[in-house]
């Protein structure tokens, strides 16, 4: 089986950006903690950087595909993990697009954390906004033909979504403790 390399070599970039990302919110919940002006900017910074992250998110899922006039849906859950591997082996293909669908969330998740933090039902707007955007996504992409929509990606964003949303937890708790000490 040929893969391409630059498909392989994403997943390494991206998991580096995804650390840089959370290494930057750190920073930048540290900076803030404790002082109300720098709140309201850091604020301001991760609702632009969520604004360019949808931007990249419209690209990629949209924007640099073109239609095949296909419509198709799977609506089977776990789908990609019942043939994840086989007799014939474990199909890399399988496992790398399931984890590009959980790690193209994460910021998602996290981004939408940082803006709303400090609303009483943060979680529940980002789980609720994660879940539209996603099955938007693939309701989008049945109605254009636009790719297949799958019941799969929809868990996959999801869980990315939930990483994100734990990742900037992370974050805030370690500026929170950096800050104590």
């Amino acid at each position: 089986m040929q893969v391409e390399w630059y498909r392989v070599a994403s997943i390494p970039v991206l998991l580096s950006l995804l650390l840089l990302g959370f290494v930057g919110m750190l920073f930048l919940e540290t900076m803030a903690a404790g002082k109300g002006r720098a709140v309201k900017w850091i604020r301001g910074i991760y609702g632009v950087a969520l604004l360019g992250y949808m931007g990249i998110y419209l690209y990629l899922t949209f924007f640099s595909r073109s239609p095949n006039g296909l419509h198709r849906v799977r609506l089977v859950p776990f789908y990609s993990l019942m043939h994840l591997y086989d007799g014939e082996g474990f199909h890399l293909k399988v496992f790398r697009e399931a984890f590009l669908n959980i790690i193209l969330y994460v910021p998602f998740g996290s981004l939408m954390m940082a803006v709303l933090y400090g609303h009483p039902h943060t979680v529940r707007m980002t789980i609720l906004a994660g879940l539209v955007c996603t099955l938007a996504t693939e309701i989008a992409q049945f109605a254009f033909g636009m790719g297949l929509a799958e019941v799969d990606d929809v868990i996959h964003n999801s869980l990315g979504v939930f990483i994100g949303m734990m990742g900037f937890q992370s974050a805030h708790s370690a500026a929170s403790c950096m800050m104590k000490k």
